[in-house]
C-alpha cells in the first residue's frame, strides 16, 4: 500500500472484492472503510472472506498484501489492565476466537479504535 491516499484507494478495492466474493461478509467489510482502524478489521474478516468463494490467485494476493501491511497506528506501547469475572473473561474470549482475532483486536474493534 502506497502512502495514505494509495493506502484508501486499495483499501477500497479490498473492500470491493471482499463484498463481491463473500456477501457473508460483504457488511463487515463496508464497516472497514468507515473505521477509524481499519486494518483491523480487515484482519477480522479476511479468513471469512477467503474461504467463501472463488478467489483467483491475484485477488487473494492482493487480499493477503493488505492484511500484511503493517499496522498504521504505530508501534503500540500502553497496556490496560481490566478486571472481568470468569464469566465475562470467557464470553470475551469466545467472543474473539469466533471473528479469528486475539483478544487485543477484537477489544480494539469493538471500540472502534
Amino acid at each position: 500500500m502506497n502512502g495514505m491516499n494509495g493506502m484508501n484507494e486499495d483499501l477500497q478495492e479490498v473492500v470491493s472484492l471482499i463484498v463481491k466474493k463473500s456477501p457473508s461478509t460483504a457488511a463487515d467489510a463496508l464497516k472497514v472503510l468507515r473505521s477509524s482502524a481499519p486494518m483491523i478489521r480487515l484482519r477480522a474478516i479476511a479468513p471469512a472472506a477467503l474461504s467463501e468463494g472463488e478467489w483467483s490467485d491475484e485477488e487473494r494476493s492482493l487480499l493477503m498484501d493488505a492484511i500484511s501491511s503493517p499496522p498504521d497506528s504505530g508501534m503500540r506501547s500502553k497496556v490496560v489492565t481490566l478486571r472481568l469475572t470468569e464469566t465475562e473473561y470467557a464470553d470475551l474470549v469466545a467472543a474473539a476466537e469466533e471473528s479469528t482475532t486475539s483478544i487485543s483486536d477484537y477489544i480494539r474493534v469493538a471500540l472502534g479504535l
